[in-house]
């Protein structure tokens, strides 16, 4: 009977040497393992996020730079005067106003609220000949283009050589980019 207790507080000192060396350090590693998984997912999550924030963010990118093409040519740059010239040429050749002298005057900086924006006002005085429904149509065609104009001042006066022509004088407003410093 002795034999069997000795044999029996062996065995439990051996089950406790057991537990005691090897499980309870194998339990403290995994719960750090299980902690490190833990982390691992947060840092996929979060970098599955990023991942699809940057998609948004190209997205929108590609929507502001088409954004901003449709607006560099509603405001060309200095650069861009002699075609934004010729643009009014051809509207005013499709509308049959005859424009006798057109001539752009001094550019007037405009202060803006977004400091990266640096735009010019730019007036073009235009003398031309016209009728009055032809006039109407250049006028039409002007502020309905690609290219923003406005009417900032105008005056007609009669030809008396020829009742269906009048002498014109037509100042437009437009923006002009500022020459980008290299």
């Amino acid at each position: 009977m002795r034999a069997w207790l000795l044999g029996g507080v062996f065995i439990l000192l051996l089950i406790t040497f057991f537990i005691r060396l090897l499980l309870v350090p194998a339990i403290g590693k995994i719960g750090s393992l299980n902690q490190e998984i833990k982390e691992t997912k947060q840092k996929v999550r979060s970098t599955q996020q990023g991942l699809a924030n940057m998609a948004r963010m190209k997205a929108e990118i590609a929507r502001l730079r088409q954004k901003a093409e449709v607006l560099e040519v509603r405001f060309p740059s200095e650069a861009e005067l002699p075609n934004l010239l010729e643009h009014l040429s051809e509207v005013a050749e499709k509308s049959n106003v005859k424009i006798v002298e057109i001539s752009p005057s001094k550019t007037v900086e405009v202060r803006s609220q977004i400091p990266q924006a640096r735009y010019r006002e730019l007036p073009i005085v235009i003398l031309a000949r016209s009728g009055y429904h032809e006039l109407g149509t250049f006028i039409n065609q002007l502020e309905n283009s690609e290219r923003l104009f406005s009417v900032k001042d105008i005056s007609i006066k009669a030809d008396p050589s020829n009742q269906r022509l009048h002498h014109v004088r037509l100042t437009l407003e437009t923006f002009v980019r500022e020459k980008e410093s290299p």
